[in-house]
């Protein structure tokens, strides 16, 4: 999907596509210079900000009969574990999950639009380009609701050794930028944060990656919401 995203934002917000080979998975791009990623920035809030306002350059109307999948396909990780499991949910909180599955079906039922999302916007997906602005690279490609954006960016670049009163700070700080920004509720970006990291310590999980980290920020972002 990275090439059919790269196709659709046809260089605004993100770099340009030159040629691909979809058969062989070869994809020619345009070089950016000095491509310094995001996360040089020193503070956190401009980050946010930029990120943000990049997020709004890049997100389109589905185009008629696209191939983009729904968020509703990455969420079936729940229903992976809970079948892996014989209906449990195997080394995670079953609460825990029940609530960020439960959080996903809400949210997706009472999206008012659908566009096409970036679906891995954090710090080092974000470049610097000659022309002084901020080009995003390495596009998932996936359909859903603005608000689901914002989830890979909360949980990157954060001080995992910090205490959680730490860590909640400046979560709460982005999620009250990215609201400001994006005008879309500080509440239901939380939730969306919430559901997103319990969907990536499972994806961690299923990958044989350490999942507990992402699980604590979790349990911060639920009691955010």
């Amino acid at each position: 999907m990275e090439a059919a995203a790269l196709s659709l934002f046809q260089g605004v917000g993100a770099v340009r596509l030159l040629d691909h080979d979809a058969a062989r998975g070869i994809l020619l791009m345009e070089r950016v210079i000095p491509g310094t990623p995001l996360y040089k920035l020193q503070d956190d809030a401009e980050a946010t900000r930029t990120a943000a306002r990049l997020m709004r350059r890049l997100w389109r109307m589905p185009p008629a009969n696209h191939a983009f999948p729904s968020l509703a396909v990455w969420f079936r990780a729940f229903a992976r574990l809970r079948q892996k499991y014989n209906d449990g949910s195997g080394p995670f909180p079953a609460e825990l999950i029940a609530k960020a599955e439960s959080t996903f079906t809400e949210l997706n039922a009472s999206a008012v639009t659908d566009v096409i999302l970036h679906g891995d916007l954090h710090h080092e997906n974000i470049l610097s380009s000659a022309k002084g602005e901020w080009l995003a690279i390495d596009p998932k490609g996936i359909s859903g609701d603005p608000g689901y954006e914002v989830g890979s960016f909360m949980l990157n670049q954060l001080p995992m050794k910090a205490a959680d009163e730490k860590t909640s700070e400046i979560l709460d700080q982005r999620l009250a930028i990215f609201s400001d920004e994006l005008q879309i509720s500080r509440d239901r970006l939380a939730r969306w944060s919430f559901s997103h990291a319990v969907l990536s310590a499972v994806w961690d999980f299923e990958e044989g990656a350490d999942w507990h980290g992402t699980i604590r920020l979790a349990k911060i972002l639920d009691r955010l919401g």
